[in-house]
């Protein structure tokens, strides 16, 4: 079976996984979108696209340092290739001619599966080539069925319009996020199938060694409104009257319509560290294990990468009862649940996991449950989902 996987830069992370996990199963071809929005995001840096020709092998964009890191992952694959889209703007005359030199290569490639992790609107270009010889080969990995509380895209409903009457099948890693598209896109709902989600092995490469002292309270990723990171902020003074040497640290780039309250930050004093600005992997893992804890007090959430990016680090992480977080925390063991929405509760279950050292359990018990083999479980659910629906 040949199989042509396309993701993007956004999700590189855990697609690092599935390339690891079905790579030795199919003849597998990778080309990863890379643009002047996508280039410092996740897990790359890559400084300028300057020079780059539009498919491009990894050694012309990654420096030596990130390459050597990537390259277990892309070994054994039959190709890798990042996709390099120079226009600043989704939609151009440009984009269409990257899209038609890509066209032309998957056409070369022949494959019996295309799979796209996730479809975005940079290849719409795609759509011409998709329609005439792929009908039906076509598998789309959602990640959010629907859009995040202030996060509507209209390019998402082009993207839903041009890829989803193609597709053979749907692939989802939580119950919750596949429930939800079959409410959405009942006409869909025998395409679909899920597999599993496991801590992201790639962050483990900038574990510290001996481990750090774990020390803060930390929140990281993006600043946007469903995150609900003005709803830790309102939870850290209640948190403070009970421990008044706690440290907090907010860390990510922030998102251009949502600006954080002035006066609650005033709120936390010196004990609050606010680093808003792109996040290297190196730093992330160092927050990370460093932390007593990581939270995540989302408004709405379908799977989430901070989630797995936190596990991998061996932090134990309190999360809003929504989405698919049920499906991965289990209480005592890794984690807790609260209510959404709801400052005291949050303060009320960092103050219980501070006072009963659990913290200290969930941290124990990720690092001796930790495999780097979990996603190759994968592999043949992958490979059976294939054929089964295309």
């Amino acid at each position: 079976m040949v199989v042509f996987y396309y993701t993007s830069v956004a999700y590189l992370d855990i697609a690092l996984e599935v390339i690891n996990a079905i790579k030795k199963a199919v003849e597998l071809h990778v080309v990863i979108e890379i643009a002047p929005e996508s280039r410092a995001t996740n897990i790359l840096n890559v400084l300028s696209l300057h020079g780059l020709p539009t498919l491009a092998s990894p050694d012309q964009v990654l420096d030596k340092e990130s390459l050597s890191l990537f390259q277990p992952y892309f070994k054994e694959a039959a190709s890798v290739q990042f996709f390099v889209q120079k226009n600043p703007k989704t939609f151009s005359i440009g984009m269409l001619r990257d899209c038609q030199t890509l066209s032309r290569y998957i056409s070369s490639v022949a494959p019996d599966i295309i799979h796209f992790d996730t479809a975005k609107a940079r290849a719409l270009g795609l759509l011409p080539l998709l329609h005439r010889k792929f009908r039906n080969k076509v598998f789309i990995t959602i990640h959010d069925p629907l859009p995040h509380s202030g996060e509507f895209n209209w390019r998402n409903f082009l993207v839903k319009r041009g890829f989803f009457p193609v597709s053979a099948g749907f692939i989802f890693y939580s119950a919750f996020s596949e429930k939800i598209f079959r409410q959405v896109y009942p006409s869909y709902h025998r395409k679909t199938a899920v597999i599993g989600m496991h801590p992201y092995s790639f962050y483990r490469n900038y574990l510290p060694a001996p481990p750090s002292s774990r020390e803060t309270i930390l929140f990281f990723g993006r600043i946007s409104q469903y995150k609900g990171v003005d709803i830790f902020l309102k939870a850290i003074p209640i948190v403070l009257a009970q421990f008044p040497q706690q440290k907090f640290v907010i860390a990510g780039s922030k998102s251009a319509a949502y600006t954080l309250d002035a006066e609650n930050i005033r709120a936390s004093g010196e004990h609050l560290e606010l680093l808003l600005q792109h996040i290297s992997n190196e730093q992330l893992v160092q927050l990370a294990a460093a932390a007593k804890m990581v939270v995540c007090p989302y408004r709405d959430a379908t799977q989430s990468g901070v989630l797995m990016t936190a596990f991998a680090c061996h932090t134990g992480v309190i999360a809003s009862n929504v989405g698919a977080f049920p499906e991965f925390i289990v209480s005592g063991q890794n984690g807790e649940l609260c209510e959404p929405d709801d400052a005291e509760q949050l303060a009320a279950c960092i103050i219980n996991s501070l006072r009963n050292n659990t913290w200290e359990n969930w941290t124990i018990n990720l690092a001796a449950s930790t495999q780097d083999d979990a996603w190759l479980n994968e592999t043949t659910t992958i490979v059976d989902i294939y054929r089964r629906l295309a």
